[in-house]
């Protein structure tokens, strides 16, 4: 995951707010959000700060009804649930030109009345640095981590396995290199390896790619 947002103006906020989210099932779920996000001071004078930081944070709480907890094609199982999730990110901008992101996400999901499954979970986190070389050449890595326990159809690449309760550790590496011909055009050019660790009925793997 590589995240070039808009980089915002020092601000601090605290906002309550409510979200309608779709759930599959008979019903949707309605959750409270409460975001925080908050940067350094606004500094006196007009002079460009030597470093920026970008703080984010939002935690959300919910419940409702979800159909077919084990995506069953025969005697489908329905059940409410509780759920808490959220996510951060943290974007640093230096005078040097020196780029850092973090970002975690994570949810929990308890059901309360099934039988074939009691819950998911899910957690991602990332981390993202780009250095520059020169005012065109720009090196970096991004470093990420994936826990999921959560009911997957994995008919695609299993011959005997349809539906099953897949929990398992990713981790991640990706170094990457870019050159900017102008201030609109870029080539970036990535290599990737992943290694993926899983506890059940599913075989560990590597997988390498490039980009």
């Amino acid at each position: 995951m590589r995240l070039h947002p808009p980089f915002l103006p020092p601000r601090s906020r605290w906002r309550t707010c409510f979200a309608a989210r779709r759930f599959s099932g008979l019903a949707g779920a309605l959750l409270l959000s409460v975001c925080l996000g908050g940067s350094g001071a606004q500094p006196s004078t007009n002079d460009a700060p030597l470093s920026l930081w970008d703080v984010s944070s939002r935690v959300q709480i919910g419940g409702g009804h979800r159909g077919n907890v084990f995506l069953a094609h025969v005697a489908p199982e329905d059940a409410p649930f509780l759920s808490i999730g959220g996510d951060t990110s943290v974007i640093r901008i230096s005078d040097t030109g020196s780029e850092l992101t973090l970002f975690l996400v994570a949810e929990d999901i308890q059901y309360l009345d099934a039988v074939s499954v009691e819950g998911e979970r899910f957690l991602s986190a990332s981390a993202q640095f780009l250095q520059p070389l020169s005012s065109r050449d720009k090196v970096g890595a991004e470093v990420g981590y994936l826990y999921q326990h959560q009911v997957l159809d994995v008919s695609e690449t299993e011959e005997s396995l349809r539906r099953v309760l897949v929990e398992g550790h990713g981790l991640s590496l990706r170094p990457t290199w870019r050159h900017s011909f102008s201030p609109v055009w870029s080539l970036q050019l990535e290599a990737g390896a992943h290694r993926q660790f899983y506890m059940g009925e599913l075989d560990d793997y590597w997988e390498a790619s490039a980009r």
